[in-house]
């Protein structure tokens, strides 16, 4: 079995710029679509981002978690991406939706502690077509996520309706300019103390990070490349982060997860059953094969 791995620092460039940066490596070479610039001026992107500083600043802090371990489990699940689209198209609505109840209904299942209430920094993407694939061009939005163990489909209508302000550019504007503009006109410890304080279980308990890739079939060195999965690293003091990316018509999921607290084995593969399992019910078949879509 052979595998390559890729490993970039989030200061060097964000998930979508690694994603930009890895596509170099293989043949065919292929790119991602982004927003097209523009619709918002200088005055109305301002408007927006005092609003999200606004908003950002009354969304409240995280329920403290039970201690946790310096400990760190890795664990994959990848599903047709086709299917779990079809999935969320059923239910009206968005793959990252169905992904955060997966892990929700996960978490209260293999989860050790853990409160009622989870809070997820889900990262949302402000880059534009004219973005560099190094440096970092994201945002982040926190959603109170319910783990108290509520039949699927009302924990889906229920995320669904909280990550409403996803669609909302004013916390993700906000959010990038604390991160790329704020923190660089204050003194340098400052801005360190600000960063581990807000990036940590304070105000998260877990980050997810859904990304489009590509549809293409991707060789490396004369190989084909099936299967991608993003890892990302946990947050001091917190016990999960969950990445998920389309390659080839596959959605891999990748977690990283604090054994004391979280199975990630385990909840890898309930997330697996669960969306396999909605998949059978609706009539789309079973998970065989792998199926082009676009990310």
């Amino acid at each position: 079995c052979d595998a390559l791995v890729v490993l970039v620092h989030h200061a060097i460039a964000d998930g979508i710029g690694t994603v930009l940066q890895t596509f170099s490596l293989f043949e065919p070479r292929v790119g991602l679509d982004f927003p097209a610039g523009g619709g918002v001026g200088r005055i109305g992107r301002a408007a927006a981002v005092a609003v999200g500083l606004a908003q950002l600043a009354t969304d409240g802090t995280a329920a403290k978690l039970p201690g946790g371990s310096a400990r760190r489990e890795f664990s994959v699940a990848d599903l047709p991406l086709e299917k779990v689209r079809r999935i969320a198209a059923a239910r009206g609505v968005r793959v990252t939706d169905l992904l955060i109840a997966a892990l929700a209904d996960g978490l209260h299942a293999v989860g050790k502690d853990l409160p009622a209430t989870l809070r997820f920094s889900v990262t949302t993407m402000v880059r534009t077509p004219d973005s560099a694939a190094e440096g970092n061009a994201t945002g982040a939005i926190i959603v109170e996520v319910p783990v108290d163990g509520r039949p699927f489909d009302d924990l889906l209508t229920e995320v669904s309706a909280r990550t409403e302000r996803l669609r909302r550019p004013t916390r993700a504007l906000a959010s990038r300019f604390v991160m790329a503009t704020g923190l660089r006109v204050v003194p340098e410890p400052f801005a360190q103390w600000f960063a581990r304080t807000v990036y940590g279980p304070r105000f998260l308990h877990a980050v997810v990070s859904n990304m489009p890739g590509t549809t293409a079939k991707l060789t490396f060195a004369g190989v084909q490349h099936r299967l991608a999965y993003p890892i990302l690293p946990l947050v001091p003091g917190t016990p999960l982060a969950v990445g998920a990316l389309s390659w080839a018509g596959v959605l891999g999921i990748g977690l990283a997860s604090d054994p004391r607290l979280v199975d990630g084995a385990a909840l890898a593969a309930r997330v697996a059953r669960t969306l396999t399992l909605m998949s059978d019910a609706s009539g789309t078949g079973p998970f065989e094969g792998e199926e082009e879509a676009s990310a």
